[in-house]
């Protein structure tokens, strides 16, 4: 059936991956409908014909950020912000129903929109990959090490860990956008405020790391936040100064035309 929409197709080699990673994926991808987690539209199996199973996914056109930040460098503060809020909303929406993604890294987070806005560029970005994703109850620890490296929290490689796992990977993202390049950690042309959250996210004990709230709350999101608000005050300002300004030429206008009327009409 065509739909006449864009959609990525995801082909997954049943013979290199295993089958209960796929069904994870597809049960993942099914159950969560959120902004910024890329949509499943449909599922096929081919296994008689060559041994492979197919994803059709939402389509996002401007592949990955990790991609995005290789070719155009590190972004600002605002707009690595206004991304890191997207993660941040899809990661506490995944935690609320009792799952952990295990693998959120740059190369799993794709771009569905590019806008320049007056600060930097506001990038639309959807989460993807559930191939790891897990369900995790209140007070359980998993016990199985995955992940991408660089992006992966200490307590993975000691095997238990719970859902602030991923928030160690949103860190990861976080310091990509800001330095340009994957870590470890170096901490150059970064703002101090960028510096403090990425310390706070990637913290090595899971006791000391800030929690998705404290994201939001951070002196970074803060100031991105505060730039916003004062982009829409301005433009608010400027949309009355700019209604003033076309009341008085409406005004002039008709003036004009009933001046010019008894002028030279009545005379």
């Amino acid at each position: 059936m065509s739909t006449g929409k864009e959609v990525a197709v995801k082909r997954i080699d049943t013979s290199k991956v295993p089958s209960n990673r796929v069904e994870l994926e597809l049960d993942a991808l099914k159950n969560l409908r959120h902004p910024s987690i890329v949509d499943i539209v449909e599922f096929y199996e081919q296994f008689k014909e060559n041994g492979s199973q197919y994803i059709v996914m939402e389509y996002c056109k401007h592949r990955s950020l990790r991609d995005y930040v290789k070719q155009n460098g590190q972004l600002n503060d605002y707009s690595a912000a206004h991304v890191l809020r997207q993660l941040v909303a899809a990661t506490k929406y995944i935690h609320e129903n009792g799952m952990i993604h295990r693998d959120i890294s740059s190369g799993n987070v794709l771009i569905s929109d590019i806008r320049n806005e007056k600060f930097g560029k506001k990038l639309k970005v959807k989460l993807s990959d559930f191939g790891l994703a897990t369900y995790f109850y209140a007070g359980d620890i998993a016990r199985t090490m995955l992940g991408t490296p660089g992006y992966i929290a200490p307590q993975v490689f000691g095997k238990k860990y719970d859902q602030k796992a991923d928030i160690f990977s949103l860190g990861g993202i976080l310091y990509l956008m800001l330095a340009g390049k994957d870590p470890p950690l170096k901490f150059d042309n970064i703002s101090p405020e960028g510096v403090t959250l990425i310390k706070e996210m990637m913290q090595p004990t899971e006791e000391s790391r800030i929690n998705l709230g404290g994201i939001t709350m951070s002196s970074f999101m803060r100031k991105a936040d505060e730039m916003d608000l004062h982009d829409r005050t301005s433009w608010r300002g400027q949309s009355k100064d700019g209604f003033k300004q076309s009341s008085y030429e409406v005004f002039f206008s008709i003036f004009k035309i009933f001046f010019y009327f008894f002028i030279f009409v009545l005379n």
